[in-house]
């Protein structure tokens, strides 16, 4: 990993790794590399140019109507899961990033759910034969869900 030099405010001996630098301004090391290459290629002026575009919805006022009611009657953990959904279900594909920009733009929001260690009945526990356990076969391969909306 090479050292991003002179990305000091004034002292060019400093050296920082791109890892230091996106802890101390808080942006993710991708980022801060980008924005350095870019200042290397342009100069402030690249570095300060926004060339955002934006797009047109893919999907109809409807389809949000109905990922609305699925999103409220189903817990998606994840934004690929969303996707998922939206291709089955509308045939429109979209990357993880684009639905996150979707989900935002329409109200809703990511929270973390609370790990909480649950309380094990002590009574089922002895219940449960060890011998069991050792003879339980657990599947090697993944199952795949397949989300269909509920009419």
């Amino acid at each position: 990993m090479l050292p991003i030099v002179s990305m000091s405010l004034s002292c060019s001996e400093w050296e920082w790794y791109p890892s230091e630098v996106s802890e101390i301004i808080l942006l993710d090391e991708n980022t801060v590399r980008t924005y350095f290459e870019k200042y290397i290629l342009g100069g402030l002026t690249a570095l300060l140019k926004t060339s955002y575009r934006g797009s047109c919805k893919k999907i109809t006022d409807d389809q949000i109507m109905q990922r609305y009611y699925e999103l409220d009657n189903n817990i998606h953990l994840t934004t690929k899961s969303v996707c998922r959904f939206t291709l089955l279900e509308f045939d429109v594909e979209y990357s993880e990033r684009g639905m996150a920009s979707l989900l935002k733009n329409i109200g809703y929001v990511y929270k973390k759910p609370d790990l909480k260690p649950g309380e094990p009945d002590e009574e089922l526990q002895e219940y449960f034969p060890e011998e069991k356990l050792k003879n339980m076969i657990i599947p090697s391969k993944a199952v795949s869900i397949n989300l269909k909306r509920v009419p």
